[in-house]
């Protein structure tokens, strides 16, 4: 700080000289304060450069006369200090640029008079050594004072108010502490935030760098409006509200981003204020003090602090980033632990004068008095493959990492958010690797958030409906889907294992063009009452809000028969899986090896019942001539229970052993037969 100080003082104008001799002299001049003579003698023979010319002048033979002589001492200084408050030769010298910001500042937030006196009053004892000297060298206020602090008792005669007024101007609400600009150090002292110390050193008068450095630089999105095409409207809603508010000035518009981590929600937040004609601000993500974690309390008075700046010239959107950090325990038996309070913090969403966003992953943490506060809620689902495939490729592009158009969509299927694809890509870029770095890093990421997942396995068979068996053309209803006007539609596909149930259902979703969220009843079961339900509805409304084709797995587990139930959570789960199937939107599947185990209530939900059935001899001979290029011998033919399944386990096994012999395929899909349970073994010699 005193090289600060310093470099201040070798440039300092005649407006900045002439505002220190005004202060010396309405602070010296107090009589109530016992100044020590010699100390205020020192002051002025240390700063007599900076004084002036017209400054009292000091004769060093008449020191050094008075000596020791404390009363010759006292009438020297009563002298310097007479003649520099009746010192009539001030210059009216133009604003100093230091002055020019404060102006600037003040106007901006509309500070009163007395708010102002006191800024400038901090501005020069943070940056002038000789004001500085002045609270810590001469004045006898407190000895617990800490070097950056000025006590109340010498602001009230620096500024020359009633020190009433003073009192009044800094209070826990009034704008110097609410705003941020001053902090209570507690002891009737006050010290300058460092938010407006760093205002202070900028030699800059240009508005944009100077809010900047008050609330934070402005930041870019590497996404595009296209990039939320899977939610345009209501984006589209997101946007026509903040466009209004700008273009009226409406006070307390607050918009309500909900989604999880990664689904592009900060993003979106400088596209929409952009598209409305206007600039994101993101405050609160650094304590007023410079520390990179904020507190509550400092978070809240950089919102103020935008919301004062933004008020006044308009075109800005504030940010609030992570706002359950702010909002969190307000409603319930938390907030006894936090400062504040919930009318506060209901008044201050009703009456914000900037348009502000709200940022979230967890909107049960911000309660539903704020939740209805809000104009708009905008939730973010996840990105489809498309979307996904073109974030993608526009990343690594950015991070100059090379991957073909294959390596892109199968990036694109992986069920990772953009953010986690756009960091496996710079770190793909860093260390020199491609699309199998950046699949170990995703994958990496992905175990740590969700848990460990079964390794998925790239089938040894393309999926063909006419190689599996069902009760039904398999064909023919795949067109008749595909080609159907309308998306809600249920199917229930039960069969024994292998015969192709799920594979099917992933087959409907590539002819309507769908993605595939597919889920097993382990990831919807919950050892915790109500969380079974909770995550059924999750799965589907994400499958509503993304516009997937839902797989649901196993579905036997989810919807057994509530006659037999001993507990009221197996009743409420299945009740929940009706609920939602009768009022889905979109395509989904169940599939289950058990349909028998069924609620009775359940078959009439489904649209389509298929049964699939083990293959026929006919089918068996195309897929073994479609997986090993000869047709299979007679007596494969005659097997009852082989499907799609077993092909696919003999067709890895071939190559694991790296065989080629078409008997020796044979003979293994026998074995898969001869395994299953109930499998009819004949007697004698097979031909």
């Amino acid at each position: 700080m005193l090289s600060l100080i310093q470099s201040w003082e070798t440039k300092m104008d005649n407006f900045e000289r002439d505002f220190i001799r005004r202060l010396a002299a309405r602070v010296l001049s107090d009589k109530t304060v016992p100044y020590e003579p010699r100390k205020v003698i020192a002051w002025f023979q240390e700063h007599e450069k900076l004084l002036g010319r017209d400054s009292p002048r000091i004769d060093p033979k008449m020191v050094k006369e008075a000596g020791a002589n404390e009363t010759m001492m006292s009438y020297l200084s009563q002298d310097l200090i007479a003649a520099l408050g009746q010192n009539t030769t001030y210059r009216c010298s133009a604003p100093s640029r230091l002055e020019r910001r404060l102006n600037w500042l003040g106007e901006r937030l509309r500070l009163r008079t007395i708010e102002r006196a006191v800024l400038g009053v901090f501005a020069r004892f943070y940056l002038h050594e000789a004001v500085h000297a002045l609270v810590h060298g001469l004045a006898p206020y407190s000895p617990g004072t800490a070097s950056d602090e000025i006590p109340l008792p010498f602001l009230a005669r620096s500024v020359d108010y009633d020190p009433k007024k003073l009192k009044l101007c800094l209070n826990d609400g009034a704008p110097l502490l609410q705003l941020g600009l001053v902090e209570d150090r507690g002891g009737r002292d006050y010290a300058l935030s460092k938010s407006v110390q760093a205002f202070l050193r900028q030699r800059t008068e240009d508005p944009e760098r100077l809010v900047a450095c008050l609330v934070g630089p402005k930041r870019c999105s590497s996404l595009t409006l296209e990039d939320f095409a899977h939610m345009q409207e209501d984006c589209g809603m997101a946007i026509r509200i903040l466009r209004e508010a700008i273009v009226r000035r409406r006070r307390g518009v607050n918009i309500l981003f909900v989604g999880s981590p990664g689904t592009g929600k900060t993003e979106f937040a400088h596209l929409a204020a952009e598209a409305a004609g206007a600039v994101a601000q993101f405050v609160g993500e650094r304590d007023k003090d410079g520390d990179p974690e904020p507190t509550r309390g400092s978070r809240i008075a950089a919102l103020a602090l935008m919301d004062a700046l933004g008020g006044r010239t308009g075109g800005i959107v504030s940010v609030v980033d992570e706002a359950d950090d702010i909002f969190c325990g307000v409603d319930t038996g938390e907030g006894s632990y936090r400062r504040g309070s919930k009318v506060f913090m209901n008044r201050l969403v009703e009456c914000i004068s900037t348009p502000t966003i709200w940022i979230t992953n967890n909107p049960e943490r911000i309660g539903e008095p704020i939740i209805r506060r809000m104009a708009f809620v905008l939730n973010f689902p996840k990105a489809g493959t498309a979307i996904r495939a073109r974030i993608v490729a526009r990343a690594a592009a950015r991070h100059r990492v090379t991957l073909t158009p294959a390596e892109i969509q199968g990036l694109a299927r992986a069920e990772v958010v953009p953010s986690i694809l756009d960091s496996a890509l710079r770190t793909a870029k860093r260390i020199g690797g491609g699309a199998a770095t950046v699949h170990v890093v995703t994958e990496a990421a992905q175990r740590a958030i969700s848990g460990p997942r079964a390794p998925a396995f790239a089938a040894p068979m393309a999926f063909d409906p006419t190689l599996s068996e069902a009760d039904q053309n398999l064909a023919t209803l795949a067109d008749a889907v595909a080609n159907s006007p309308t998306r809600a539609m249920s199917f229930c596909f039960s069969g024994p294992p292998g015969t192709g149930k799920s594979a099917y259902a992933r087959h409907l979703a590539e002819r309507l063009g769908l993605d595939v969220l597919e889920k097993r009843s382990s990831d919807l079961l919950s050892m915790y009452v109500g969380g079974s339900e909770k995550a059924i509805a999750a799965a589907f409304e994400e499958a509503a809000d993304t516009g997937a084709f839902l797989i649901l797995d196993e579905a036997d587990s989810l919807l057994r028969d509530r006659g037999f139930a001993t507990r009221s959570w197996e009743i409420t789960q299945v009740n929940e899986m009706l609920t939602w199937m009768e009022r889905h939107p979109q395509p989904f599947a169940c599939t289950t090896n058990a349909i028998d185990a069924f609620d009775p209530a359940t078959l009439r939900r489904f649209l389509f019942k298929v049964r699939f059935l083990p293959m026929t001899s006919a089918q068996i001979a195309a897929a073994f001539r479609q997986a090993f290029g000869v047709a299979p011998p007679h007596w494969l033919l005659r097997i009852e229970n082989l499907t799609p399944g077993d092909f696919a386990v003999v067709i890895r096994k071939a190559s694991v052993m790296g065989l080629s012999d078409p008997t020796r395929a044979a003979d293994w899909l026998k074995q898969e037969s001869d395994a299953k349970p109930g499998a009819r073994r004949p007697i004698g010699f097979a031909a």
